[in-house]
């Protein structure tokens, strides 16, 4: 009694799942007919496919994302893809060859576009948002196959459909193109390359995902093939699926990898370094010479003989052959480099008596010079003369040439007066 009842429950299940039922029912000759319609690729849809490229240029020259959306929600590049998908399941090859011609000029066309704006852009820097398309993980492959099913569902139902648009963003069909554009005026072939394959990815994977919704949905097949045909054709689809993914898992593992190494040394800086001292910042570099996390230090040292536990404690993680580098001032060296620059600027400086005697040397009519105040801004010194004879007519212009001398060996502002007597 139990297993019938449970069997009746989950046919009602799938009574309720079965896209075939309900009051929003398949339309299969309508859709048929709006996909053929929509592959269109010329006029207005020109058009709009330079003005969606542009955008997603734009977009990812500015890092702009509201620009990126824009150029996705504008972009008639989706129900091309779905009309591939459908056509190859019901054997219409007119349409299919169509649809794939089509697709062809709308690619063309957004690649060249990009192209254009790239090479002639006063910006045209690596951004965020165009590094964020040249390493398609797993994630992206996800969202590809949950965005087909989603669209062709939504293409295939009878009333219109507020899904599509929201589909094309999802995806992102639009942007990894500009980013092959991008690629190519700056020669740079692995991100060419791997826009290239994210572009392929979501396209595969539509159409993939297409093919088994259609079938699900029993539209008619224009050429019937046997079951073998069909088991072949199934495993040709599934191992090629299998092996398109690989670079997919190959960056999926790089990019969990690159978390856990981040986790593991916040971790490790959480309870070993932070109670010791002042962490205000640290980093990992990679490269083809130096593979090491460097973390620094502010505030209150790590004794040296601290250092070594800390490092035997960094090894045991073994994070990918990751080395430590604690960088802390060093406060003596600095004391010592402050201390030397004190003294060069000190011996710029000449001394009191050896600023005088100069003066006496170049000005011989100079009986008397000192210093009449301390003041470290304002230097005040008095001057008398050893006679009038040689200073009737040119005296005021004799002080000015000591003033001017007394300036420019010490620096400062200086005031000379006449001593009486």
């Amino acid at each position: 009694m139990r297993k019938f009842s449970l069997k009746r429950k989950l046919i009602r299940i799938i009574r309720i799942i079965d896209m075939r039922k309900g009051n929003d029912q398949t339309d299969v000759q309508s859709t048929i007919r709006t996909v053929r319609e929509s592959i269109q690729i010329k006029g207005a849809n020109i058009w709009i496919l330079l003005c969606g490229s542009l955008l997603a240029s734009i977009g990812l020259d500015t890092n702009s994302m509201i620009l990126l959306i824009s150029a996705m929600l504008i972009s008639p590049l989706m129900t091309p893809i779905l009309g591939i998908g459908i056509f190859y399941y019901t054997r219409d090859m007119v349409n299919l060859n169509l649809a794939l011609k089509k697709l062809s000029i709308a690619l063309g066309v957004t690649i060249a576009t990009s192209f254009i704006y790239f090479l002639i852009t006063p910006l045209g820097e690596l951004t965020p948002e165009i590094s964020a398309r040249v390493r398609p993980t797993l994630v992206d492959a996800l969202v590809a196959l949950i965005g087909g099913v989603s669209g062709i569902i939504s293409i295939t139902r009878k009333e219109s459909s507020t899904v599509l648009p929201g589909v094309a963003v999802a995806i992102t069909l639009m942007p990894p193109l500009c980013v092959i554009g991008f690629g190519l005026a700056n020669m740079d072939w692995m991100i060419v390359f791997g826009s290239t394959y994210l572009f392929f990815i979501n396209v595969t994977i539509i159409c993939f995902v297409a093919t088994f919704i259609i079938r699900w949905l029993d539209f008619p097949v224009l050429k019937k093939r046997s079951r073998k045909n069909k088991k072949i054709n199934f495993q040709f689809k599934l191992a090629g699926m299998i092996l398109l993914l690989i670079p997919c898992a190959y960056w999926s593992m790089e990019v969990l990898s690159f978390k856990n190494e981040h986790k593991e040394l916040q971790s490790f800086i959480d309870h070993e370094i932070a109670p010791r001292a002042e962490v205000i910042d640290w980093k990992i570099t990679k490269n083809d010479s130096i593979h090491e996390a460097e973390i620094f230090i502010s505030g209150t040292l790590i004794p040296k003989d601290s250092l070594g536990p800390l490092y035997a404690a960094f090894d045991r993680l073994k994070l990918n052959d990751l080395q430590l580098k604690i960088t802390q001032p060093d406060v003596q060296n600095e004391i010592s480099k402050v201390q030397v620059e004190v003294d060069s600027i000190r011996k710029l400086i000449p001394k009191e008596e050896d600023l005088i005697a100069e003066v006496k040397i170049h000005f011989k009519q100079v009986e008397t010079i000192r210093k009449l105040s301390n003041d470290p801004d304002t230097l005040v010194y008095g001057v008398k003369w050893n006679g009038w004879d040689a200073l009737v007519t040119n005296r005021k212009k004799k002080m000015e040439e000591i003033t001017s001398l007394l300036k420019s060996r010490t620096g400062k502002m200086v005031i000379l007066k006449e001593l009486k007597g």
